[in-house]
């Protein structure tokens, strides 16, 4: 009682404007916090805090040894440090052993804008040992809060199998029908000049499932084929909200990249096992 009597007193200091450094500015969706968090998740929690601190004790919970970054170098943990002025943190999943975090990093000492954010943290016993992330520049005209509103609260444990077969089915239909346009054109144009393209031109995969109870993650990938730039991929990390059989909600973050290369560890391999 007296931890929820402490966040909520803390969501309504920053929300009302408090006199406080602005770097100091912690912010959580209240209904995550009526759930219990697991050990995993307070851990998750306090690295994505560290986003805002200059506290590294969460440090602790990361295996230095065998720990494995499938992200770009400046966004790797020990990077990220005091880097925002705010965190908003307003979903998180833990299937087996691994937990996905949902977030938001609010600069306010700079003109960089905000970022929606989706890490998944693998542990390996008590420790992590790898750490895969989206990270996604909220663009002019576009806003934070619409791309993370909505339900927080898990129920539904029961159905977490079946809700993470709906979300795959979902998000290969949702495939088909935002690019068959698309790959119908491109294999028309080829067919005008006596040359018929590949027929992957849009290849779709997926690499995780994670889910618990009505909320389920999918990690993605789209590879543009071809193209002037020599084509390149996009990883969507899409968390969905399921209901009653359905598909009710859906935020996603996505990244856009060329090389897999670019990252030294690849973007969705699991390396660490």
């Amino acid at each position: 009682m007296l931890f929820l009597l402490a966040v909520v007193i803390a969501f309504t200091t920053a929300c009302s404007g408090s006199s406080e450094s602005a770097s100091e500015t912690v912010t959580e969706n209240l209904e995550t916090q009526v759930q219990p968090l697991s050990p995993h998740k307070q851990q998750v929690r306090e690295l994505l805090l560290s986003r805002v601190t200059d506290d590294t004790a969460s440090f602790q919970y990361i295996d230095r040894v065998r720990f494995i970054e499938h992200v770009m170098p400046e966004n790797y943990v020990s990077e990220q440090v005091d880097i925002a002025d705010t965190v908003h943190i307003f979903r998180m999943i833990e299937d087996g052993d691994v937990v996905v975090a949902q977030s938001v990093l609010i600069y306010n000492r700079s003109d960089r804008s905000p970022e929606v954010v989706v890490d998944i943290f693998r542990y390996d016993g008590q420790k992590i040992v790898e750490r895969w992330a989206n990270i996604e520049v909220i663009s002019d005209g576009d806003s934070w809060q619409t791309r993370t509103q909505g339900d927080t609260l898990i129920t539904d444990l029961d159905k977490t199998e079946a809700n993470k077969k709906l979300a795959e089915e979902y998000e290969k239909k949702n495939f088909q029908e935002n690019y068959r346009t698309e790959i119908e054109e491109m294999g028309e144009a080829g067919e005008d000049d006596g040359y018929q393209p590949d027929p992957g031109v849009f290849c779709d995969a997926i690499y995780a499932i994670y889910g618990e109870g009505n909320f389920v993650f999918v990690m993605q990938d789209i590879t543009h084929i071809g193209g002037a730039v020599g084509g390149y991929s996009t990883a969507n990390f899409n968390i969905l909200q399921c209901k009653d059989n359905e598909v009710i909600n859906r935020w996603t973050c996505s990244e856009n990249f060329h090389y897999e290369g670019d990252y030294p560890n690849g973007k969705y391999k699991v390396l660490n096992e």
